[in-house]
């Protein structure tokens, strides 16, 4: 005879088949049962046997390898003389140009030059500027536009000494990675406050 409803008990006697934790005697009944054609008790014992395949294959899936890296990155200390920021460290400042905002991530202590990070949002402007140093750039997500040219993520330019840049425009928005001089008109020193 078939269930109208699942119950607790129900549930309960399932999984411990689908287990295989039920007493024999119990197991029988329950197959006896199942083989009688109850609607609830199959499709639960289904749910539960898919349920369990699911848990079984995710116990042998490797973890992605950056979350292990990540992982191990956390419980092994970085080797002398090597320091790192975290990408939740260090503080996004606003720019005097709407959707911009940087992050300077390291100076360097006899150059002065600045590696910093520049997020821009989709339809953000930087204004022509002059290079007083040369400046690396290496777009890390979305694109940038400058003049007819478009850089999109693993692309790398690089800006002599001297060079002005024509506008700069993003249409999906973006995320750059920059070395430069901390003299460049427009560069770190005209962030204004953390967002």
């Amino acid at each position: 005879m078939g269930h109208s409803a699942l119950t607790d008990e129900i549930r309960e006697q399932i999984a411990l088949y689908v287990l295989g934790l039920l007493e024999p005697a119990a197991a029988k009944e329950f197959e006896q049962h199942l083989s009688e054609g109850c609607p609830v008790c199959e499709a639960e014992a289904r749910e539960a046997r898919e349920a369990q395949a699911e848990l079984a294959f995710a116990a042998v899936k490797p973890a992605p390898a950056r979350l292990r890296r990540n992982l191990m990155e956390q419980i092994q200390p970085l080797p002398e003389g090597v320091s790192a920021t975290r990408g939740n460290e260090g503080k996004w400042l606003n720019t005097p140009y709407p959707g911009v905002t940087i992050k300077p991530v390291y100076r360097h202590p006899v150059t002065g030059e600045v590696t910093q990070l520049i997020r821009m949002a989709p339809g953000a402007r930087i204004p022509p500027h002059y290079h007083s140093a040369d400046e690396q750039c290496l777009v890390v997500e979305g694109d940038i536009r400058m003049g007819s040219s478009v850089l999109r993520a693993g692309d790398f330019s690089w800006a002599k000494k001297d060079s002005e840049h024509h506008v700069l425009t993003s249409e999906e928005g973006c995320l750059l990675l920059i070395v430069a001089s901390p003299d460049d008109e427009y560069g770190v020193l005209d962030a204004v406050s953390p967002t």
